[in-house]
């Protein structure tokens, strides 16, 4: 949010074959107060929601309610719809297309290394990043937008 991390999100999923047989999704939000953190170049700032609202009901009651309403919303026009409009407002809101970015490992352990820079051309039906020099898509790393 204006360049302040407000939230987070972790995904795994396990596959045999052509099967998904497991999916883990976490979710950190920022809701009522920013969180002090160490300024990198992943995260150059932290933000909250309530700093961008003069609502005062902007709590984590309100916010988890409407959170899980739209999770079930949308999850609920994927199984009648499909992805393709999900993936249409999530093109469309991206905060990453036309803008240069750097791409670096995501190790488990020991520092990230940079892995290749450009400009985000578009967003795969599988959400990898395609850069304008890249030949490959994007599939994992840690990306750092440049201003």
């Amino acid at each position: 949010i204006r360049d302040g991390k407000g939230a987070g999100f972790i995904t795994r999923s396990r596959v045999q074959g052509s099967k998904i047989t497991g999916v883990v999704l976490g979710i950190g939000l920022n809701v009522e107060s920013r969180p002090e953190v160490e300024r990198t170049a992943f995260v150059p700032d932290a933000a909250c929601l309530r700093d961008f609202t003069n609502n005062s009901e902007c709590n984590i009651k309100v916010v988890s309610e409407k959170l899980l309403d739209s999770i079930r919303f949308y999850y609920e026009e994927l199984i009648s719809y499909g992805y393709g409009e999900l993936l249409n407002k999530y093109t469309q809101r991206s905060a990453v297309i036309g803008r240069s970015v750097e791409i670096f490992t995501d190790p488990v352990q020991g520092d990230p290394k940079f892995v290749i820079s450009g400009i985000v051309s578009r967003i795969g039906e599988n959400l990898e990043l395609y850069l304008d020099n890249g030949k490959n898509p994007i599939t994992n790393g840690r990306l750092v937008i440049i201003k």
